[in-house]
């Protein structure tokens, strides 16, 4: 889903970004268009046609004659060449906004579970993921304190604290919820 919704975004974009990489003269109120309207599909593509629209260019000056000693002059970027690095910029851009709008999705029993709890019985069994669907990743064996990283229904994710003896090499993973008890006095939720 999350990706959907960054695919999405720069989807919706993509004639501010080709007018940025462009250099459009106009590319801030392209950037308006696309924002005020580009969620009709006309207003995407009037921002798409208005920032592909040719505009007028006065030709560059060169010196009509080669000055002995120095190398003739460059030719001139195409367009395409200078718009790398605002492509590039603006790519980086949507991939933090995406990741602020996955960040804000999250359910609430997704968020961090935060503060210690030590393991309740001898042995639990420590998975991939949240549920019985992962595969295990291994044991942990009492005694062993752990650090909540985060929750996820009947799930705590953890990380080691110290050495734990005969549990697993890996510091982090899932266990259920009744594996363990809070040290910090916070009850399950």
């Amino acid at each position: 889903m999350e990706f959907v919704v960054l695919a999405l975004t720069i989807l919706y974009l993509v004639p501010w970004m080709v007018a940025e990489g462009l250099e459009h003269p106009r590319r801030y109120w392209i950037l308006a268009l696309v924002v005020a309207t580009g969620w009709t599909v006309v207003g995407w593509i009037a921002a798409l046609a208005w920032a592909l629209a040719p505009r007028l260019r006065r030709a560059p000056v060169r010196p009509a004659l080669h000055v002995v000693g120095r190398p003739p002059p460059a030719a001139p970027l195409s367009p395409w060449r200078r718009a790398r690095p605002w492509l590039l910029r603006g790519a980086i851009a949507l991939v933090f906004t995406g990741g602020a709008v996955w960040l804000a999705t999250l359910p609430p029993e997704r968020m961090a579970a935060t503060g210690t709890a030590q393991l309740l019985q001898q042995e639990a069994v420590v998975r991939a993921g949240p549920g019985e669907r992962w595969q295990p990743v291994g044991t942990l064996a009492a005694p062993c304190t752990v650090r909540l990283l985060e929750s996820e229904g009947a799930w705590l994710r953890f990380w080691r604290m110290g050495e734990c003896p005969g549990s697993m090499r890996q510091g982090s993973g899932w266990v259920r919820d009744a594996s363990l008890v809070r040290l910090d006095g916070a009850g399950r939720e």
